[in-house]
């Protein structure tokens, strides 16, 4: 059985590690991450290419969207929701959030 937290993504691992972490406890418990405080669901990711301290944001652009890097590679955050809002996509997050370059997403603190 899924515990909570069987979902905290490690940046340090893989990028086709975490995208199938992200699958694999969607809908429950779900894939979270930290940022800012608070936690950030993360319901859809797609591997790209990418370098990078892990769990450094590489892109946040309200067209594209957002990229984090991770341990090999990096991963573009397609589908995300923060504390007590709704699902939106990364482009969505970025332009509502202004997510700025080099910010980290960190689960270590939850």
């Amino acid at each position: 059985k899924l515990e909570k937290e069987d979902g905290r993504i490690d940046w340090a691992a893989d990028a086709i590690d975490i995208c199938n972490l992200v699958r694999g406890t969607n809908p429950f418990p779900g894939a979270f991450a930290l940022w800012r405080g608070n936690p950030l669901k993360i319901h859809r990711v797609q591997v790209v290419p990418g370098t990078g301290e892990p769990g450094t944001v590489i892109r946040a652009d309200g067209r594209t969207g957002l990229m984090v890097a991770a341990g090999k590679d990096a991963l573009s955050l397609l589908n995300v929701q923060p504390a007590g809002k709704g699902r939106m996509s990364g482009a969505d997050f970025v332009k509502g959030y202004r997510v700025a370059l080099g910010e980290r997403l960190n689960a270590t603190d939850f």
